[in-house]
């Protein structure tokens, strides 16, 4: 993926984080974030790797959430 500074807005819009938030799941400050997002700096490879490892366990939520709600009984 290519990480610009709107993608990674994107992301963390999509992922409900604040800035703050965003950096605490990801090791870094959110003056690192700042950046990012000012397109001052772009992520390293570690960076990276830590985006898409966080990505991977939203969308593997995700679809365990999806899966409860397909397999609940419906309601009396």
């Amino acid at each position: 993926m290519t990480y610009t500074a709107d993608n990674i807005r994107s992301i963390r819009h999509a992922l409900g984080l604040t800035q703050v938030g965003f950096a605490a799941r990801l090791g870094v400050s959110p003056t690192i974030v700042s950046r990012w997002e000012c397109g001052i700096y772009l992520p390293g490879s570690q960076s990276k790797a830590r985006i898409e490892a966080l990505l991977a366990i939203e969308q593997d939520k995700a679809e365990h959430v999806a899966d409860i709600q397909r397999h609940q009984p419906p309601a009396p």
